[in-house]
């Protein structure tokens, strides 16, 4: 069985307060955040994933709004959780660094060198440049795989490495539990296992051998240096990544970490309350799909609030996963997107599941706020 992560905060639980979650409206991408209150103060900030594929330029603004400075001091985020290495969840993640002070930053404990190719090329791949703040978010942090802080500009963050629940004993119980005590809620991750890389990774050291025998997943400069200086090499791996990319089994979605939110103890609208940040979770995997739900099975049928995975992506989103009524599903995407998400097929099909449906773009009228 994993470890339990130490709660931070052991104060007396805070009586009387209130909290509000906001998916805001970043367009292709994901920034989500929760802000609890007690009193007249703010007393914990979460956020989950930061980034963009089609909004970047207001980015800042977007973050900046969400956690304006107060009396000149930068706002506290105690808790920031990265579900992935894609860009459009972490290229935001450096500006928010520099706009509050995060005191914890959760990631995937991702250790293998064909994940971290594939995912590295991704970014590569999808923001057309080798030179992304996606990439350079990988190589802070997981060039030093055992390093315990990030250290960015002025700010130490302390950095926690959430091991895969493979092979649990049991994947029933709410293990590698995060406790915040004193406002009574507790986060809880999961990642499932790994995908299929190997038709990917033999294809690729088949054409570029040198190449994969230098990577080691702390030195990504050699695939930068190597396709930047020849184009017909770069439209060669292209072309291998999507071939890849075709079939939905085999991706670098199936690491994406899942969060649920929710009140440590059974307290009034508790089922309002609790919400599953799911990321890109490759749930178009029956094993993927069970484990996420044996995982969460006390909550499963309970919890009101989801995210829809991977912007409505038809492939990660199966109606096995939708066997709730009634949810408030959310999904995130950009109006112009090139991906073709949300499937317009599976909104219908959620629909006539009686599911509420709440798109969040680019528009700020779009933003989505639940109050408690």
């Amino acid at each position: 069985m994993a470890k339990s992560i130490s709660p931070l905060l052991k104060n007396a639980v805070c009586s009387n307060k209130s909290m509000t979650r906001t998916f805001h409206p970043v367009g292709q991408g994901a920034f989500y955040s929760e802000r609890f209150y007690c009193g007249a103060n703010n007393v914990f900030n979460m956020v989950y994933d930061c980034g963009t594929h089609t909004n970047h330029s207001n980015l800042s603004k977007i973050i900046s709004e969400a956690f304006p400075a107060i009396n000149g001091k930068k706002q506290k985020i105690d808790y920031l959780f990265v579900s992935h290495f894609h860009e459009d969840h972490v290229n935001g993640i450096k500006m928010l660094l520099t706009q509050c002070e995060v005191q914890n930053m959760v990631i995937p404990a991702i250790k293998n060198k064909e994940i971290l190719l594939c995912d590295y090329i991704h970014n590569g791949i999808r923001s057309n440049s080798w030179d992304n703040d996606g990439n350079k978010l990988m190589e802070r942090v997981l060039s030093e795989p055992n390093a315990r802080f990030l250290n960015y500009g002025n700010q130490r963050t302390n950095l926690v490495r959430f091991s895969f629940d493979i092979k649990q004993d049991s994947l029933q119980q709410a293990t590698n539990v995060i406790t915040i005590e004193k406002i009574g809620w507790e986060y809880i991750p999961f990642c499932s296992e790994s995908g299929n890389w190997n038709s990917f990774i033999g294809k690729f050291e088949q054409d570029f051998p040198s190449v994969y025998n230098q990577f080691n997943g702390g030195n990504f400069i050699v695939l930068k240096e190597f396709f930047n200086k020849s184009p017909k090499d770069f439209d060669k791996l292209k072309k291998i990544y999507k071939d890849f990319y075709k079939n939905p089994k085999m991706n670098d979605n199936y690491y994406s970490m899942t969060i649920l939110s929710k009140p440590t103890f059974s307290i009034e609208k508790a089922d309002e309350k609790m919400c599953l940040y799911t990321g890109d979770y490759p749930a178009r995997d029956k094993t993927c799909l069970q484990d996420l739900k044996a995982k969460y099975t006390t909550d499963w049928k309970v919890f009101k609030t989801m995210q829809i995975p991977h912007h409505g992506s038809r492939y990660d989103n199966p109606s096995d996963l939708y066997d709730v009524e009634e949810r408030n599903c959310v999904f995130s995407y950009g109006t112009n997107n090139q991906f073709h998400h949300p499937n317009g097929k599976m909104l219908a099909e959620l629909l006539i599941k009686k599911e509420f449906l709440f798109p969040v773009n680019e528009g700020k009228v779009y933003e989505k706020d639940f109050k408690y």
